[in-house]
């Protein structure tokens, strides 16, 4: 099998799975349907792109189709921004809202309509041939300009996300597929950036491993790795995952009990045990404000409420160690007892709060035995 045809294959069957992720997120009935329906319109836009590829002797017949797809361009990047913020912050929108997101796509939707008027009978000519390979050049700069703007918006907007979470959870909640989603798009964005500039400015042709290969490649595991998630994380699609209001910053005296009513509130209870463990849960149980507990953790214990859970955590781990319940579990399997949801966030909780990695920790304590 060619390069070529292992890209058609894949491709196709990318495209085949783009549509039945579409059809399958217009079934599930819950409060994330608004976010699903936006990566739907996304999903629609790369399944699109992707069955263009195919389509060789069609655009000579119905060469507007050109034109289309360019248009499709100037709305990946805003559609994954809208998706994302409706996602994580449940944003609502409205016309007034979004309108500016799509300006330049409007832009050249209608310099594309005059396009099409001017040379409707050698429209086909026209797009493949030099004199319109300047105008190609521009669209494709301010697209890829475009592209790489959301992307950051949509990073900012997942760290932003991340920091208020720590605020409010004490585990990881940020849906995967954003992750893969994004750096796909970042992967496909800047393959095409590298080809552009290569081609338009260097003259040189781009090598196989690093160009529009790449771009479909990738473009294809959108699909691919949105459908896997479907199925084996279906809750990024079903349950909302927003964080809930932010913590408003309070001026007030903290009673001077609270510290210690926290404190053995964790010792006695162990709420850290509990991977799902909230702010408000924790404020309930002590039959205390929720902002009242968190500027209680901010001020008196010097850390936001994920790193606070998560000492608990470390603690309860160090003490299973301690009494040798390593010695026929292994070290993952006592972190999940402690409360954690996953290797990497007790790693990187464990060497943030002892300054060492959990198997460090195992043999310096060994030494000592």
């Amino acid at each position: 099998m060619t390069l070529d045809q292992f890209l058609s294959t894949l491709v196709i069957f990318g495209a085949i799975q783009g549509v039945l992720l579409i059809l399958a997120l217009q079934r599930i009935r819950n409060k994330n349907r608004d976010a699903n329906r936006i990566l739907s319109i996304f999903l629609l836009l790369v399944t699109g792109t992707l069955a263009m590829r195919n389509l060789g002797e069609i655009y000579q017949r119905f060469p507007e189709l050109l034109l289309l797809q360019d248009v499709i361009i100037f709305l990946y990047g805003p559609i994954f921004y809208l998706y994302i913020k409706k996602l994580l912050f449940r944003t609502e929108y409205s016309f007034k809202k979004i309108w500016r997101h799509f300006v330049p796509a409007g832009i050249h939707m209608i310099l594309m309509s005059v396009i099409y008027v001017l040379f409707q009978d050698k429209l086909y000519d026209y797009t493949a041939g030099a004199e319109s390979a300047v105008l190609w050049e521009i669209v494709a700069g301010l697209a890829i300009l475009q592209n790489f703007s959301y992307i950051a918006f949509g990073g900012a907007s997942l760290y932003r996300y991340h920091k208020s979470l720590y605020d409010e959870i004490s585990c990881d909640r940020v849906p995967m597929h954003l992750y893969i989603i994004m750096f796909c798009f970042f992967v496909c964005i800047s393959s095409w950036s590298y080809s552009y500039m290569m081609d338009h400015y260097l003259g040189v042709a781009t090598s196989a491993g690093f160009d529009y290969t790449a771009v479909w490649i990738f473009l294809s595991t959108i699909t691919y790795s949105t459908g896997y998630f479907a199925i084996t994380r279906p809750e990024y699609f079903k349950v909302p995952t927003s964080a809930t209001r932010s913590v408003k910053k309070i001026e007030t005296i903290i009673p001077s009990h609270l510290k210690d009513e926290l404190h053995q509130l964790m010792l006695d209870r162990k709420p850290h045990l509990d991977p799902q463990i909230t702010l408000q849960q924790i404020a309930d149980l002590l039959g205390k404000n929720r902002n009242l507990v968190s500027h209680a953790i901010n001020s008196e214990f010097h850390m936001n409420f994920f790193d606070f859970i998560n000492s608990y955590r470390v603690a309860e781990f160090k003490g299973m160690i301690s009494v040798d319940k390593h010695e026929h579990r292994t070290l993952l399997a006592l972190a999940y007892e402690a409360g954690f949801n996953s290797k990497t966030t007790f790693n990187s909780a464990f060497k943030k709060l002892t300054d060492m990695t959990p198997r460090d920790y195992l043999k310096s304590i060994s030494k000592t035995l």
